[in-house]
């Protein structure tokens, strides 16, 4: 419920207007009235945007009739609240505003519980209340009841009473009213933690948290949701209240110290998220909240049995080194389960083995071999996660130097793809000159053995097109593994395939994948060529016109970090994707080159520009616009990509409010944004959703906003869309 003082207050033309004739007519009610409530079935919305309405406040929200609904003329006592609220018939989102008698407006949504409104006087005084019930969407009128009470709060106040949660109050670290089905992820940095115990909410509610919720969110989607916290560690809790009211809690999901919880199907509604941490003494940690659509990534599982046992190791125990045949392998993708920690290889969700561990003081080493390219992950007794891929040639090992007592639950997986389950061993010994890996180098290295194999090729081989599957992707920044600053992109340290040719005839690489890959290509004179989106829809190709003979070392990665199946094409003829051409011969890649800094923010904008407040509708409001241009985007500021106009495509001048300002642009193209601030400031972002660019601004200044939207490679423009919003990006 949010008060607004405006007094005097006179009816515009679509605006709320008090002075009107009420649509359900006026009742009188004396304090201790009888029946309580008092009931009025009422049709709710209308075809006034409420908040459009100027007397109302940018505070308040929705669709309702110039008119009342109802009018209450009351007469107080010193005894009794009053409770004004609203309950759909079906399963729509209602709003309420209440002009109480000394003309103060009160707007509220949610408080009733669900999608039902609740407006509150603890102390009521005597007079005429003017009542609207509205809905949140203008979609036309909805059968409602209208509940008028000094006894009964309605179901929401009742559902969050007795607890210190309070989804009445504004969330500490943002919201989004309108997250749409088929967003994919939405990821919010929060400070977890509190002084406040949720235990109230039943046995399995454990942990402290703020009595605000740390973030809400509207969906509007009936696919699986899943909640998730990360934070570095630290162990935290998670608890949500879903669009009925229902209380749902986790503290330690999957093995693992951080929270998750599911909702499948999830419903449209209002969600209201606390995070928490499972011990207080009044501090809060960094924590990143992750909200996904679709089913929820399979993760590791320590407290399933493993699969080939346990044993107990150490002191005492009389078994070194201690030796497991494995089935190396899974179906999970280490690296989706454990991103922060870019683990590599696919395992099982259950460990492979255990060892409970008493310790001798000496290091605990963990080896694995076998005919083929196997991964090493192991949670400790803290619960802390090691990852180990290539140490001994293809063969991973992790060393403890001081290990502690407890469970160490060790999974065994291969590198090469999902489903495949090769024989291992696992060797686990105390002492000895094992060491703990080196930190992975960045530098990539030619001289390992190619993860996908080596082949053999002379000129006017066939068949023509050569392909060969592979797996995308890796922890290593191309960029610093290579030195070019051509490259981007994600690969292994070791070359994904390996082709020694002979010939001078033309060659071509290319790859194609769903993702967006990238390609890194030393050739026989230990020369670095680089290609990202050469080949069209994110895919990459290099082309070598006079190829010199010998050894091409190849990398296939990924842009944004991805891991997953492509497919590498040579050719000796062209270069012809399966689906769309690719201009042959294409030239290798070079730097990037531009005029310097060639841009004017007082040019007249090539699309457009606008005046809007806070508060404005519709939000989104979208732009048809054409991206890039030939500056070079990092020309105007180093952290920018891409290439724009030198005028900008759009100019926004923003009356800010207390609202976030979120510009963001939508195109089958890889754009970038480049916005320029009041204070001349320079704000850029390439890939927030997916290949499309958004810069969300917390606290906007008022003044004017240059916007340009740009291609991230160089080349003709392309269509898109610009969208400028306070509650989400894009569309």
């Amino acid at each position: 419920m949010v008060p607004l003082t405006i007094t005097g207050a006179t009816a515009t033309t679509g605006a709320l207007d008090f002075n009107l004739a009420p649509v359900n007519g006026t009742i009188d009610l004396l304090t201790g009235f009888t029946p309580d409530p008092n009931v009025t079935e009422v049709t709710a919305g209308g075809p006034v945007n409420i908040n459009e309405s100027p007397d109302v406040g940018d505070a308040c929200w929705g669709y309702a009739t110039a008119e009342p609904t109802l009018r209450l003329n009351y007469t107080a006592g010193s005894t009794f609240p009053l409770y004004i609220y609203a309950l759909a018939a079906a399963d729509d989102d209602l709003v309420l505003v209440v002009n109480n008698p000394d003309g103060t407006w009160f707007c509220d949504d949610d408080s009733a519980g669900s999608l039902n409104p609740l407006v509150t006087f603890d102390a009521p005084v005597t007079g005429q209340y003017d009542i609207w019930v509205g809905t949140y969407s203008d979609i036309g009128g909805v059968p409602a009841t209208l509940y008028i009470s000094e006894v009964n709060a309605g179901p929401g106040e009742e559902a969050n009473a007795g607890n210190a949660l309070n989804w009445d109050l504004d969330p500490l670290f943002g919201r989004n009213d309108a997250l749409p089905g088929g967003f994919g992820t939405e990821v919010v940095d929060v400070q977890a933690g509190g002084t406040v115990s949720p235990m109230d909410l039943g046995d399995g509610c454990v942990g402290y948290v703020t009595a605000a919720p740390s973030y809400r969110i509207y969906y509007e989607g009936n696919a699986p949701l899943t909640f998730a916290v990360a934070a570095n560690g630290a162990d935290t809790t998670l608890i949500v209240a879903d669009p009925e009211g229902v209380w749902f809690c986790s503290d330690d999901a999957n093995g693992t110290f951080d929270p998750e919880i599911v909702f499948d199907p999830a419903y449209t509604g209002q969600y209201d998220i606390w995070v928490g941490t499972f011990a207080s003494d009044g501090t809060t940690v960094a924590a990143t909240l992750t909200i996904t659509e679709g089913e929820a990534v399979a993760a590791l599982n320590w407290d399933l049995e493993p699969t080939h046992g346990a044993a107990d190791f150490g002191v005492g125990v009389g078994q070194e080194p201690l030796t497991i045949a494995v089935d190396a392998g899974g179906d999970i993708d280490a690296f989706a389960a454990l991103p922060e920690q870019a683990c590599n290889g696919f395992v099982t969700t259950q460990p492979s083995y255990r060892i409970n561990y008493l310790s001798s003081g000496r290091s605990l080493t963990f080896a694995v071999t076998a005919d083929a390219d196997t991964t090493l992950v192991i949670a400790d007794p803290a619960g802390t996660w090691f990852c180990n891929d290539d140490f001994d040639g293809a063969n991973p090992v992790i060393t403890f130097d001081a290990p502690t007592d407890g469970p160490f639950d060790v999974w065994v997986g291969t590198y090469s793809g999902p489903g495949q389950v090769v024989p291992a061993t696992l060797t686990i010994t105390e002492g000895g000159e094992a060491t703990n890996p080196p930190v992975q180098t960045t530098q990539l290295d030619w001289a390992l053995d190619p993860v996908a194999g080596t082949g053999t090729l002379a000129a006017g081989f066939t068949p023509d097109p050569f392909t060969v599957e592979v797996t995308a992707g890796g922890d290593v920044d191309a960029y610093e593994g290579t030195g070019e600053d051509a490259c981007w992109g994600a690969v292994t340290v070791g070359p994904t395939y390996r082709l020694n040719y002979t010939g001078t005839a033309p060659l071509g690489f290319l790859v194609q994948s769903d993702l967006d890959t990238v390609l890194v290509i030393s050739d026989p004179d230990g020369n670095w060529v680089c290609a990202d989106d050469e080949g069209g829809d994110f895919n990459p190709a290099i082309f070598f016109e006079t190829p010199a003979a010998g050894q091409y070392d190849i990398w296939v990665g990924t842009f944004n970090g991805e891991i997953g199946p492509a497919t590498l094409t040579i050719t000796a003829t062209d270069l012809v994707l399966p689906v769309e051409p690719i201009p042959s011969p294409l030239p290798i890649p070079t730097e990037p080159t531009g005029p310097a800094a060639a841009i004017d923010p007082a040019a007249t904008p090539g699309f457009g520009e606008a005046t809007i407040n806070a508060g404005f509708s519709p939000d989104p409001t979208t732009v048809d616009i054409t991206a890039g241009g030939t500056i070079d985007a990092a020309t105007v500021d180093g952290a920018c990509n891409g290439y724009i106009t030198a005028e900008p495509t759009y100019r926004l001048t923003y009356a800010a409010a207390s609202w976030p300002l979120i510009l963001s642009a939508v195109s089958e193209a890889d754009l970038t944004i480049v916005v320029r601030a009041p204070d001349g400031t320079f704000l850029c972002n390439d890939d927030t959703n997916g290949a499309n660019p958004a810069v969300r601004i917390e606290q906007p200044a008022a003044g004017a906003y240059e916007i340009w939207v740009g291609t991230y490679a160089p080349g003709p423009t392309q269509a898109g869309t610009l969208f400028i919003s306070e509650i989400t990006a894009g569309p």
